[in-house]
């Protein structure tokens, strides 16, 4: 999960900026990192432009606005004194959004680009409307300070959307087939009607190995019957939802007989490496 910074908006409400961090921006577990040059980029210009522009400018305009001055009303010096100061605050932020806005999507960023748009695009919206407000004369009244918080609580939940998103985007972008396999857990069964026995190979998911975050679309299996220097039978299964496990089953299995399977698990980024043979002899009860 991405850290949050909380930051305050024009009165007490806790706004939340997301700011991604180098440890949510990781290629996923077991994964290598094979990146186009138009996703690479933009990754880069998220930190530049977001991480390095909009969130320090977020801190800024946090310290501005938990300012003491800015309660002591339109007709003290320091409240106008802070005041300017404020605007040039809200300016400097308003600056950040331009190349976040300038910004093109690429093939990889195809579902987080147009929430990062929209959600910068009212972020900036609710800036301007709150320095409309603080770069007049008179005080800001309750009703006023109201709807500035209603535009920032709004631009702050789209903020948390496109993160969701962004990361989603990003585990895709970086990743390359498995390094890693699941571990195997057999189990024989016998068709009582026909007497014909069917092991089952399950694939668990292990420390270094998590079949949902690898986003694993299938799997093959190489199935030998007593060793290794015999044809094997393969297998393939196709993975539906990834928060279930996935199963082999070779049927026609002898009591007493040796089998051996090999399985690979394979992702967008294509197909991983071969586990280790493991074996299992048959025994029913």
């Amino acid at each position: 999960m991405a850290n949050k910074m909380k930051f305050r908006g024009a009165s007490a409400l806790t706004l939340t900026a997301l700011l991604l961090t180098a440890t949510s921006l990781l290629p996923l577990q077991s994964a290598s990192a094979a990146i186009s040059a138009s996703d690479l980029k933009y990754e880069t210009d998220i930190d530049t432009f977001y991480n390095k522009g909009f969130v320090k400018a977020a801190e800024s305009w946090t310290k501005a606005t938990a300012s003491a001055s800015k309660k002591l009303g339109i007709k003290s010096a320091k409240y106008l004194t802070w005041q300017k100061a404020y605007i040039k605050v809200l300016n400097s932020f308003i600056a950040t959004t331009t190349p976040i806005l300038g910004l093109t999507g690429t093939d990889g960023f195809a579902t987080s680009h147009p929430l990062l748009i929209k959600a910068i695009t009212d972020y900036t919206a609710a800036l301007k409307y709150e320095k409309n407000y603080f770069s007049k004369k008179t005080a800001v009244s309750k009703a006023q300070l109201k709807a500035i918080d209603g535009k920032y609580a709004i631009s702050s939940n789209e903020l948390s959307l496109w993160l969701t998103a962004y990361q989603a985007d990003f585990d895709l972008v970086n990743i390359l087939a498995p390094t890693t396999f699941p571990s195997i857990e057999f189990s024989a069964s016998i068709d009582s009607s026909t007497s014909i026995i069917s092991l089952s190979a399950l694939l668990v998911d292990t420390s270094s190995f998590d079949q949902a975050k690898l986003h694993i679309l299938s799997y093959d299996a190489e199935w030998y019957d007593g060793s290794l220097t015999v044809a094997p039978i393969t297998s393939h299964l196709d993975i539906v939802d990834t928060s279930k496990p996935g199963s082999f089953s070779l049927t026609g299995v002898q009591a007493g007989g040796t089998y051996i399977i090999k399985v690979r698990a394979n992702n967008a980024g294509g197909d991983g490496v071969w586990s280790d043979p493991i074996s299992s002899t048959v025994t029913t009860k």
